[in-house]
Parts: C-alpha cells; sequence; structure tokens
C-alpha cells in the first residue's frame, strides 16, 4: 500500500487528455501534451506505455491520474492478490510442519535408497607376485624394521 500511496501523491502532478471515453484511454503529460513523457493509459485494458502498471498489477501515477479524471475508484484495478482476504485464503489449508520423532512406521513406507556414490567406482589393483617383488617387498620389510629398532 505504501507503493500506491506513493503513486497516489504524485498523479496529481499529471494532466489528462481523454482519447476513448467507452474504454478509457488517455494520453498523460506533466508539460506539454508532445514531450517524451507522454504516457498512453488504456484503463480497461489495465495498460500504461511505463509498463509499471502491468508489471506490478498496481496502478501507476499516470493510471491513478486517469482514474481521477473518469472518477472511478482506483483500488479496484489493484490486483486481487495484494488483499489480505487473498492471502488468508492462499494460506488457509498449508500444512504445519511434523517432527520426525513424532511419526511411527506403517509397515508400507520404505525409507529413501541411499544415494549412489559419485565418481567412477574404485576398482582394487591385483598386485602380480614375482620373485622379484617378494624380494622387494622382504627387503623393505627389513630396513622398516631396522630403522624401528634404532
Amino acid at each position: 500500500m505504501a507503493y500506491f500511496q506513493k503513486e497516489l501523491e504524485e498523479s496529481s502532478q499529471y494532466l489528462v487528455t481523454p482519447q476513448e471515453r467507452e474504454n478509457m484511454v488517455a494520453l498523460v503529460y506533466r508539460a506539454n501534451p508532445g514531450g517524451r513523457n507522454t504516457r498512453l493509459v488504456q484503463l480497461k485494458a489495465q495498460k500504461c506505455s511505463c509498463l509499471a502498471f502491468q508489471d506490478h498489477k498496481i496502478l501507476c501515477s499516470h493510471a491513478t491520474a486517469v482514474c481521477r479524471f473518469f472518477n472511478v475508484i482506483p483500488e479496484d484495478y489493484i490486483a486481487k492478490f495484494y488483499k489480505i482476504s487473498e492471502y488468508r485464503e492462499q494460506y488457509k489449508y498449508s500444512l504445519l510442519p511434523v517432527l520426525s520423532e513424532d511419526l511411527e512406521p506403517d509397515g508400507v513406507t520404505k525409507p529413501p535408497p541411499d544415494a549412489p556414490l559419485r565418481g567412477r567406482p574404485v576398482q582394487k589393483k591385483m598386485k602380480r607376485k614375482t620373485r622379484e617383488t617378494e624380494a622387494w617387498r622382504l627387503g623393505n620389510l627389513a630396513s622398516s624394521s631396522g630403522r624401528m629398532e634404532q
């Protein structure tokens, strides 16, 4: 509502030139009608050339000036999802959180499967046992045990 109030106050600065009374189409400008700040407002279609009316679904200051000119209630052109009653209706049936400790198993529902491991699976390498590798391994074991004693 603060945004709407600001736009409502700013709308008093604009001059309105009606183009089509039936569809409530008008040109809105500050000083001269041919300036680059002239905006075309189509109130029934809920459009303004500044695009703020379409983006926010709340009247911009140009559309509010047109509402004042045509003696229309500006609040009627605010989208209904901004109303508190709609907000309450939206969350009327929301779910309340449940603690997992309060849940009891029903015998049908199963826990989700474990997530698969990421990446390439690790494969254990099989080392060949030869006389050379065994001698090398025994030599390493003998040298490391000699170091431990020192």
